[in-house]
């Protein structure tokens, strides 16, 4: 009994597998890539709303312990002055107060809970990425805004924006040193809308409001 003979994959055959296996791992690695991307995207997100949370809860709890003195001979040495700008099209607010929200992390350190503090924008001259600035002082003199250690508070942001409560309107800015009556010279409450710039370059905003507590 002779034996069939034994027939290979042809040259055609051949090359419609390898087309199929080409499609295959082309679908494969296209999911595999749109997969990845999109988990950069949410960390990414997540990572904006962490620094966003983490930037707006201390400005709000450092703005809510804001204070000046009643004290004629330190009247001089505390501020609260909140100024209106803009960068490029953006609100760019620069803001100084003096604070009981200093926290002592040393121990034999002669600190109280007092200081001065101040959030402000600076923008990269080279690249125009711009921060949220905060600068703290330990120290209360009658230079309210110089002095301490600056530190960058949130990155890559578009702008900020600080509206302040007097108990009746809000206002865009605000000097204490302007104030007629005493009770006048802290905003009753502060608003506070962040802008950041978002995976896709589009404006991510967040906003909080924070009472002043020894303003009520």
């Amino acid at each position: 009994m002779r034996r069939r003979a034994q027939q290979g994959f042809t040259l055609l055959e051949l090359l419609v597998a390898v087309a199929i296996l080409g499609v295959v791992m082309s679908m494969i690695y296209a999911t595999f890539y749109r997969t990845i991307a999109s988990k950069e995207y949410v960390e990414r997100g997540n990572d904006i709303y962490s620094m966003a949370r983490i930037a707006m809860e201390r400005m709000g709890r450092e703005l809510g312990m804001a204070f000046l003195s009643d004290a004629e001979e330190e009247r001089n040495f505390t501020l609260f002055l909140g100024e209106n700008h803009e960068l490029e099209d953006y609100p760019a607010d620069s803001l100084t107060f003096t604070s009981v929200s200093h926290q002592q992390y040393l121990l034999n350190v002669r600190e109280s809970d007092q200081n001065e503090l101040s959030y402000y924008v600076a923008e990269e001259s080279e690249t125009g990425v711009r921060a949220l600035m905060y600068r703290e002082d330990v120290v209360i003199d009658q230079d309210n805004t110089e002095g301490g250690a600056v530190y960058e508070l949130c990155e890559n942001i578009l702008g900020i924006d600080f509206m302040y409560y007097d108990g009746e309107e809000w206002k865009e800015e605000w000097d204490s040193r302007e104030a007629e009556e005493p009770e006048q010279r802290l905003p009753k409450a502060v608003q506070i809308t962040l802008i950041l710039q978002g995976p896709d370059n589009q404006e991510m905003i967040f906003q909080t409001k924070s009472i002043v507590t020894m303003a009520q």
